[in-house]
């Protein structure tokens, strides 16, 4: 009886180890993201790169947990502007690398799934201003969240293409940090 047991407890193990591996994915992206809002009146469009790991807990829903880098700046000339009388540049910069969890909901299976995405953590900040030989920067960590969408396109059962637009919101002191990104990326499912 042991001995029956302890074949079902492997059996059932394998199985669950099987099964697991085939659900969880690894993704690598980059792309545009484009400030919106305020934050957009003060920086221009700027780079994105990122991966994310997804558990696909049935065929429709799927958690996730990832980790970017997105980078945006400004550099502008300004001429006769407060009071000076003379040329000066007025720079600005922001990064952000974002840790967050989220939950992927698939509207379709197959070939090409669409799907609708949302994400929920902690974005570390860092910026820094430079105007009239003056250089100002600061950093810290503010919570966020991003709500979209994207299409996974199947070219073999391991191996996708994802594409994705998603609207961010950092929640910082004041003004929050609000923007659009654009990402395109493989996935590799283990």
């Amino acid at each position: 009886m042991k001995r029956l047991i302890s074949i079902v407890c492997i059996f059932i193990i394998a199985s669950g180890i099987s099964y697991t591996q085939n659900n969880i994915s690894v993704s690598v992206w980059g792309g545009l993201t484009i400030p919106t809002g305020h934050f957009g009146d003060i920086h221009d469009s700027g780079i994105g790169l990122g991966g994310d790991i997804e558990y696909r807990v049935n065929p429709t829903w799927g958690v996730t947990a990832s980790a970017g880098f997105s980078r945006w700046s400004l550099s502008e000339v300004l001429v006769d502007e407060f009071g000076l009388d003379h040329e000066e540049t007025y720079e600005t910069s922001l990064t952000t690398v974002p840790l967050l969890a989220g939950v992927r909901y698939y509207l379709l299976t197959g070939g090409i799934s669409p799907y609708a995405a949302a994400e929920f953590g902690i974005h570390i900040v860092s910026w820094d201003e430079s105007f009239l030989d003056e250089t100002i920067s600061g950093s810290g960590s503010d919570i966020g969240f991003g709500v979209g969408g994207g299409t996974l396109i199947y070219l073999n059962p391991n191996f996708q293409i994802d594409a994705s637009v998603k609207y961010n919101t950092i929640n910082t002191e004041g003004e929050s940090i609000d923007y659009i990104s654009t990402f395109i990326g493989v996935r590799f499912v283990l």
